[in-house]
């Protein structure tokens, strides 16, 4: 830095912490082909004085990086060697869960405002203001611990759930709680819910069940990545053996834009992904067959999102608030889409549909598509297939379908032709309601009569609606499909 100006010479910066001038990046490059010029200015003008120093050049830059990734696949080779060397084989994580809660003979009782209070006859409370149970198995509470870096105690085995972290009604009003900043979990520790410890808390692991690599807790033995640490983190790259994203392992890392994970994972948890407001695009590994709830909630920049073969289940509001998200393609194996809760709740953006999956149970299809694709794998279209969307005026059903389930088309307002190209096509009464704007549906000849008795009449043969519009039922045959326009 240039003392005299106020400005820094041009070249390459490193600061080990966002928290100091960026809040959207560990790497702060000053001078020519700078990709962050609000930081830097920002720095400029307070004349930051935050431990940043010149340490790479472009060329050493990048050699740093491929050290730092062969370091990473080598930590996580060693995954599967430490797991099968564990001597507990059976984990019984029900169990373990039970364990990290805080019995009712422990405590006295809980109020409003001070949260739960303790029995000082049935706890042990360490000189740092930590309390642990009886038998010292069990840490119960942390809340109050009066040290910046706290190594828990040897013997402990379980940390209770919200252990370092305080109740919301005492941080409403302002009880005094721990600023603690770091915490090593001692060789002993069997488990614990990543929500006992605060946000911002860094953590060292002592314990042969859990590993730190590239700041992601990893659960050894489930072989699965617990938490980022770090949640000003810009790019993560996972390797094999991780088979699984836990819970809310990447939740508000707003700065995260890319995401490269191993073809060894199956399963990405419930609110995995919430919040990551940076991440553009997302290509998920061909093994994944489950993507849990909420795992993408509020990905807002996110504009598209490749599905992969392999997948088949699809959790309520995985898609909730995607408001950029564009296209997607369902693809023919999924079997559950949304598991009677919506999953595609304001993606306003997500105007085009193609949907492949033969037989699935769904909840509901985005609520904002004009453009729906079914494509020829499909054979069964169930209940609430189409329910509430608002934009939609066109739907065409291929040849394949062969059945359709009662209210599977509701509240369509702005519906106005279906098109039906199977002969023999089975429906079930009520698969068509609210639809005020319907004028059209065309289907083949030989549908014809049965399909006109499923149409709901009243005593005028019209049409049940707020408007009561009549719906003309158009014939198509066989040698017509290549002439007929809709």
């Amino acid at each position: 830095m240039n003392y005299t100006t106020g400005k820094y010479v041009a070249g390459h910066y490193w600061t080990s912490s966002p928290y100091h001038g960026s809040e959207s990046a560990n790497d702060l490059r000053f001078g020519e082909n700078c990709k962050q010029p609000a930081e830097i200015w920002c720095a400029t003008a307070n004349r930051c004085m935050f431990s940043i120093r010149p340490v790479f050049t472009t060329i050493s830059k990048a050699i740093a990086e491929k050290q730092k990734q062969t370091l990473a696949e080598n930590a996580y080779s060693q995954i599967s060697a430490t797991r099968d060397n564990l001597f507990n084989a059976f984990n019984d994580y029900k169990y373990y869960q039970e364990q990290c809660k805080i019995r009712n003979d422990e405590k006295i009782q809980k109020y409003l405002v001070y949260g739960v209070i303790l029995d000082k006859e049935k706890t042990i409370t360490d000189e740092f203001g930590v309390i642990y149970s009886l038998d010292g198995k069990r840490l119960l509470d942390g809340k109050h611990c009066t040290c910046k870096e706290y190594k828990i105690k040897e013997g402990t085995e379980f940390i209770c759930n919200d252990a370092f972290r305080a109740d919301i009604m005492v941080r409403i009003f302002n009880r005094k709680e721990s600023d603690i900043e770091k915490i090593t979990l001692p060789s002993t520790l069997v488990y614990f819910h990543i929500s006992s410890i605060p946000e911002g808390c860094s953590l060292e692991s002592l314990s042969p069940n859990y590993s730190i690599i590239d700041e992601l807790l990893i659960d050894i033995r489930k072989q699965s990545i617990v938490k980022c640490l770090n949640r000003y983190v810009q790019k993560v790259e996972i390797f094999e053996p991780i088979v699984e994203i836990e819970e809310s392992a990447f939740i508000n890392c707003r700065v995260l834009q890319e995401v490269i994970l191993p073809d060894t994972i199956r399963i990405i948890g419930d609110s995995a992904f919430s919040f990551c407001t940076s991440l553009i695009s997302y290509n998920l590994p061909k093994g994944i067959k489950s993507i849990e709830a909420r795992a993408f909630e509020g990905c807002k920049n996110l504009l598209e999102i490749n599905l992969n073969k392999q997948l088949r289940i699809i959790e309520f509001k995985v898609f909730e608030r995607c408001t950029n998200l564009q296209a997607l393609h369902i693809p023919k194996d999924v079997e559950i889409i949304g598991n009677k809760g919506y999953c595609f709740g304001d993606c306003k953006n997500l105007q085009t549909l193609i949907y492949d999956a033969q037989d699935a149970h769904t909840t509901g299809i985005p609520n904002d598509i004009r453009y729906l694709t079914i494509g020829s794998t499909v054979k069964k279209l169930h209940k609430n297939f189409l329910t509430k969307n608002v934009y939609l005026e066109s739907v065409i059903i291929p040849e394949s379908v062969v059945y359709i389930e009662r209210d599977c088309i509701t509240d369509c307002w702005r519906l106005k032709e279906i098109t039906i190209h199977s002969e023999e096509i089975e429906l079930e009464e009520g698969w068509i309601r609210n639809c005020a704007n319907l004028e059209t549906i065309r289907v083949h000849a030989n549908m014809y009569r049965k399909i006109q008795s499923l149409i709901p009449m009243d005593e005028n043969h019209k049409y049940r609606n707020p408007k009561f519009r009549e719906v003309k039922i158009k014939k198509i045959y066989n040698h017509r499909f290549l002439f007929f326009k809709w």
